[in-house]
């Protein structure tokens, strides 16, 4: 399986609207490839910049602008990094990762709904994709509640080629909350639901790709 990520695209129009239509089908939060969210997370890391873990201030936050949103994205990005306990577990994975807010898809009494999507790398060849649901207030710029159970995918890396990935391994598989809750206890120790990581050494172009990730953080 390969997928095509483009970091060098000017932000236009048409190119704000080809990565609407990469999140299209997360309306609902539903996984509807094995590397469909990794590949809009890094179209957008080249088209915006990122979002990343470690405490990236505010100003180097990821943002993807909908039309019309009505609130600070980057605030509620911020606010959500802060607050949402399943993006704190993530970002203690050893490596960098991105946080992208899509929408709004919809209205609720208590704000809009828009989709979480993190994007985590490490172990020379994994990804770790969450997606989920949330309702943000537009008078605050905050996360006030998630409207479903989040959705997790390890993708395991077979080959980088440049802007190209090949996905495919033993370890590439949907994980329930259940089990990542276990997996963060464990201190992101997979093997406690019987995932086992290779320990070989990275991938050729993985610190290329992870510094590609880092160098939108600073």
């Amino acid at each position: 399986m390969r997928t095509n990520l483009k970091r060098s695209l000017s932000p236009d129009v048409g190119a704000m609207q080809r990565m609407r239509f990469a999140y299209k089908g997360l309306n609902h939060m539903k996984l509807r490839s094995m590397h469909g969210l990794a590949a809009a997370a890094l179209f957008a890391v080249g088209l915006f910049g990122t979002m990343g873990c470690g405490g990236t201030p505010a100003g180097g936050l990821l943002v993807v602008e909908a039309a019309r949103s009505g609130f600070d994205r980057p605030r509620a990005i911020q606010h959500g990094r802060e607050h949402l306990k399943v993006v704190k577990q993530i970002e203690s994975l050893p490596g960098p990762c991105t946080h992208v807010l899509t929408g709004p898809n919809g209205r609720h009494a208590d704000g809009v709904e828009c989709g979480w999507v993190a994007v985590a790398y490490f172990g020379g060849r994994y990804q770790l994709e969450m997606s989920m649901p949330v309702i943000v207030d537009r008078s605050t710029s905050t996360i006030t509640r998630s409207l479903a159970e989040p959705k997790f995918q390890l993708l395991e890396m077979r080959k980088i080629d440049g802007p190209s990935i090949s996905y495919g391994g033993p370890a590439q598989r949907e994980i329930s909350l259940a089990e990542w809750e276990q997996v963060a206890a464990a201190g992101g120790d997979f093997s406690v639901v019987g995932i086992t990581l290779s320990k070989l050494p990275p991938l050729p172009g993985y610190e290329e790709l992870v510094a590609s990730v880092e160098s939108g953080n600073q």
